[in-house]
């Protein structure tokens, strides 16, 4: 993939760097597969949820020329629990936007208060469950009850991360056509496997192949705003599931290999739509 994407810069808007001695590492294993700038969650050890946390955490990355830019996330609350709010306003000059990645949040007056301080929140929509021996997710319930409060709540901005199920889809892209302000992002594991071919544990679970096929959709059509790695070492670099900075690129541009995205909207998904969303939340991409 050498050179592949020359014509401009690549941003991945989800990854997780863990923490420790390796967040370094993982930074550099991203720009070796020709990613220029991350987004990079929270749920790190300890979690980034305080001013002190951020800055230890931004210090593994100081001073390390050869790995793109990160920008880190803070958890949306305490510990990524789901129960109170972190100090938002303190946070705010540290980080893009605010996420629980991983955990769904499930009060929504702590939703509403979040982006009535006009920052971006990061959504992880749905919860998994069991069902005739395969793991599933109620995420079109809770992209469904998301959307009913950003038709109330216009402050901030609200992204949907890596979106997997038909129904959201289908949800997601009636709002647009409402005029409802969201962004929404998938993965190259939902537009290339389902979970009848893989039993690889990613969360939310691999669906179905309507679901693919959805997904798909959602990006050809505009629906899908974004494409992300959602990289998770285990947790030592290249140690990872299907969600790789190796195979992130590759299985993007397959899209256009299969004729369902151009090459024009592939830069729009990884670069473009990224790029004005970063902007929006107040990030310095140094003018690219």
């Amino acid at each position: 993939m050498i050179g592949l994407f020359q014509g401009y810069h690549v941003i991945d808007m989800h990854a997780h760097f863990r923490s420790g001695e390796y967040v370094a590492q993982h930074a550099r294993l991203a720009k070796q597969h020709e990613i220029d700038f991350v987004v990079a969650m929270a749920n790190t050890l300890p979690c980034n949820d305080t001013v002190e946390n951020l800055e230890a955490y931004k210090r593994l990355l100081s001073g390390q020329e050869e790995i793109p830019r990160v920008f880190p996330l803070a958890a949306l609350t305490k510990g990524r629990e789901g129960r109170e709010l972190v100090d938002i306003e303190a946070l705010k000059p540290l980080v893009v936007g605010f996420s629980d990645d991983g955990n769904c949040l499930q009060d929504l007056d702590l939703l509403r208060e979040a982006l009535s301080h006009d920052v971006m929140v990061m959504l992880h929509s749905g919860v998994e469950y069991n069902i005739r021996g395969f793991r599933d997710t109620d995420e079109p319930k809770w992209i469904e009850i998301y959307l009913g409060l950003r038709r109330e709540e216009k402050r901030g901005i609200l992204y949907l991360q890596h979106i997997s199920r038909a129904g959201s889809v289908e949800l997601i892209r009636g709002a647009k056509a409402e005029g409802v302000k969201v962004f929404a992002e998938t993965c190259p594991h939902y537009f290339t496997f389902t979970r009848d071919e893989l039993a690889t544990p990613v969360n939310p679970p691999l669906g179905s192949l309507k679901d693919l096929e959805a997904v798909r959709e959602g990006l050809s059509d505009g629906t899908i705003d974004t494409i992300a790695s959602d990289y998770a070492p285990l947790p030592q670099p290249k140690k990872t599931g299907i969600a790789g900075f190796r195979s992130f690129l590759p299985l993007s541009h397959g899209l256009v290999i299969q004729g369902v995205l151009t090459g024009e909207q592939l830069k729009e998904k990884l670069y473009s739509n990224p790029k004005s969303i970063l902007e929006l939340a107040g990030a310095d991409l140094g003018g690219i």
